[in-house]
């Protein structure tokens, strides 16, 4: 994801929210830590132009995960996830994309 290519994008069109969804071809929907810091990361750049980004959806098939509704925007998850080290994502505990 590219906050600036988005964030453009966002003041072009002048949105005040935006929705974001993927898939994830394996067929598991759930986020991978690159989905969670990037997804943070973008979260925190559309507030700096005052865009809210509601919610960013993971699709795999037929199932899906709402990052929002799952708690991945809360300030826990931020704390967990979205300043971690190259070596945190070699656990295989926590699938990657």
């Amino acid at each position: 994801i590219m906050p600036s290519l988005v964030g453009s994008e966002m003041c072009i069109r002048d949105s005040p929210s935006i929705l974001l969804a993927h898939n994830h071809p394996r067929g598991l929907a759930i986020p991978s830590r690159e989905d969670i810091a990037a997804t943070l990361s973008l979260r925190d750049a559309l507030r700096a132009i005052s865009v809210d980004l509601i919610d960013h959806f993971i699709i795999a098939g037929s199932d899906y995960v709402s990052m929002a509704q799952s708690g991945f925007f809360s300030s826990a998850a931020r704390q967990t996830f979205a300043f971690r080290s190259p070596e945190d994502d070699l656990d295989p505990g926590f699938p990657a994309d």
